[in-house]
């Protein structure tokens, strides 16, 4: 139960709100019908009672001093979560005795609002729930419904903090988004290919196009189903990509009246001594690499390894159990995309630059890995019923990305030579 106080400390004056009192007590709740006692603050404000104090006299007064006082609004916010429902067994009265009592336990979250937040959290209230879920399920939800609540200013624990929670998921939100958003302006601005690591592109790319090739597949019964909804996310997906190829392998496009062309353009002086250094390892062992990691995270199962243990009331069975065929694509493919991005963070620390993303693009990312290992720890977010584990694939991932971003603080930008061509 949420009872909520409006904050409302202004002083009014005393005629006029008498008589506004006193109108409100010869109006209110007339008819027959219930509906007509409606009770909000933008109809009553503080106008429902109206305290006459009489003030013992202090030292060196002898008269009793009489104040006038309004009593606060308060109501009680009709939100309840899905864990918040008493179920109640109904019986047949001819079989089995009506008990004369039922014990209930409520727990009732108090706070205290100004007249605003109060009406900005009334209209956003989040209630909507699938109440014949699983246990698993109707947990989850009372925990994105505590969330909200706690953001719009009603904490249902004094040792929860459900802002900081709001803020460090809407950080990871962020980062993690800004991997797909920021990358392709930034592959199809490149006007130059120098400080880029051509094959650690060509691995990303490849790792890209893989997750993308497993959309597809799962969806082909329904490729043009939901209004083409699958077909759709397979083309964005496959955006980044080829606009990657196209950027690594310097190919430009014109369009001849209707027709595209496409053309390549000659590597200058710079482009080719980046590749040079790219090349000091080579194709061959960054393959082998590949091949290394993809058994490694395979057979060692990286993916269920935790790093930070999860914790439970209620035993959760895993959301979607993939055969092992599509297992082994996705290792792959997060094989290959490790590869990929050490071979562009070893090429910036030999050129001593950086190079592979905006730099903004690497802070924020690295933003939301660090929100998100923050997220279960509950020195920050407080009280938590349950918490998802976090596992060894995604850390060793993290790291990446904020290693990268210490490059991208700590190395200045290439700088392009204009007239470099030999």
């Amino acid at each position: 139960m949420q009872l909520h106080i409006i904050n409302e400390q202004t002083i009014f004056n005393g005629a006029a709100y008498r008589a506004e009192h006193k109108w409100l007590k010869a109006t209110a709740c007339r008819g027959p019908s219930y509906r007509k006692c409606g009770r909000s603050y933008e109809t009553l404000g503080n106008l429902e009672t109206l305290l006459e104090l009489q003030v013992p006299p202090e030292l060196n007064h002898t008269e009793t001093e009489v104040l006038w006082m309004y009593a606060p609004y308060m109501h009680i916010k009709k939100g309840v979560g899905p864990q918040d429902y008493i179920p109640v067994t109904w019986a047949n009265c001819t079989e089995a005795p009506v008990p004369d009592f039922v014990n209930v336990t409520l727990n009732v979250a108090f706070a205290g609002r100004s007249p605003g937040k109060s009406a900005a959290a009334n209209a956003m209230s989040f209630n909507v729930f699938i109440h014949n879920g699983s246990d698993c399920v109707v947990m989850k939800q009372q925990r994105v419904f505590e969330l909200w609540n706690g953001v719009l200013g009603h904490r249902f624990h004094d040792d929860a903090h459900p802002r900081r929670g709001f803020f460090l998921m809407l950080i990871v939100a962020i980062g993690f988004s800004a991997r797909f958003i920021l990358a392709l302006p930034y592959w199809w601005s490149r006007i130059t290919t120098t400080g880029i690591s051509r094959s650690g592109a060509m691995l990303v790319s490849t790792s890209y196009l893989l997750k993308a090739g497993i959309h597809l597949y799962k969806a082909y019964p329904d490729l043009l189903g939901r209004r083409g909804g699958a077909l759709v996310e397979a083309c964005i997906a496959v955006s980044l990509p080829l606009i990657m190829l196209r950027a690594i392998n310097r190919i430009d496009v014109e369009w001849n009246r209707r027709f595209p062309t496409f053309s390549r353009s000659p590597a200058t002086h710079q482009e080719r001594r980046s590749e040079r250094i790219d090349n000091e390892v080579s194709w061959r062992a960054k393959l082998v690499l590949v091949l290394a990691g993809t058994l490694v995270y395979y057979f060692g199962r990286v993916w269920e390894i935790e790093v930070v243990a999860g914790f439970s009331s209620i035993e959760c069975p895993p959301n979607t159990m993939r055969p092992m065929e599509e297992v082994f694509v996705l290792v792959l493919a997060s094989a290959l995309a490790t590869i990929g991005q050490i071979s562009q963070i070893l090429l910036n620390h030999r050129m001593k630059t950086y190079a592979g993303s905006y730099r903004v693009a690497a802070l924020v990312i690295a933003a939301g890995c660090i929100a998100h290992v923050l997220e279960r720890v509950p020195a920050v977010v407080g009280r938590q019923e349950f918490r998802e584990p976090l596992m060894l694939g995604w850390s060793l991932w993290a790291l990446l990305q904020v290693f990268q971003a210490w490059q991208a603080l700590s190395l200045p930008p290439v700088k392009v030579v204009e007239d470099d061509e030999d």
